[in-house]
């Protein structure tokens, strides 16, 4: 999978090489570990789609479990529309890592969520890793750069 600019940087690659080595693996600085990670959850079980916008950074990614990837605000504005119109769901997110790098954190966890289709009512379970890399911006909010689903 091609690797996001804040991702390489997260880790020091090649475009990252200005990365303070001293942080590189890091857990999150004190004070700053304030990502927007339960606000998405919320907005997403109150279908807040303005909200979530708001948490996006410039030109965020999409990675859905089957691989299908979703380029930039208007292709994610289309996705998370249809999926608020199409599905309820409940989303619990359990994290396992949190590492930083100058301005960029990058989250990784757990999930599982049981859709229920609003037209037929089938209720699927799913259950898979998330990644999201967060960019810290100029005011000092965390916006979503991109999110990674897999799915078990």
């Amino acid at each position: 999978m091609r690797e996001s600019m804040p991702e390489r940087r997260a880790r020091g690659g090649p475009s990252g090489a200005a990365s303070n080595p001293a942080h590189a693996g890091a857990i999150c600085p004190a004070g700053r570990t304030d990502l927007p990670t339960e606000r998405w959850v919320q907005d997403m079980r109150d279908k807040n789609l303005r909200d979530v916008m708001i948490l996006l950074g410039p030109h965020p990614t999409f990675a859905d479990p089957s691989g299908k990837t979703y380029r930039g605000r208007q292709s994610i504005r289309r996705l998370y529309s249809e999926v608020f119109k199409t599905f309820d769901s409940e989303i619990v997110m359990t994290e396992q890592t949190r590492e930083w790098s100058q301005n960029v954190c990058i989250q990784t966890g757990t999930y599982t969520e049981d859709p229920r289709t609003r037209a037929t009512g089938a209720i699927a379970h799913y259950a898979g890793t998330f990644r999201f890399s967060y960019v810290l911006r100029p005011k000092g909010e965390w916006r979503l750069a991109r999110q990674v689903w897999t799915a078990e």
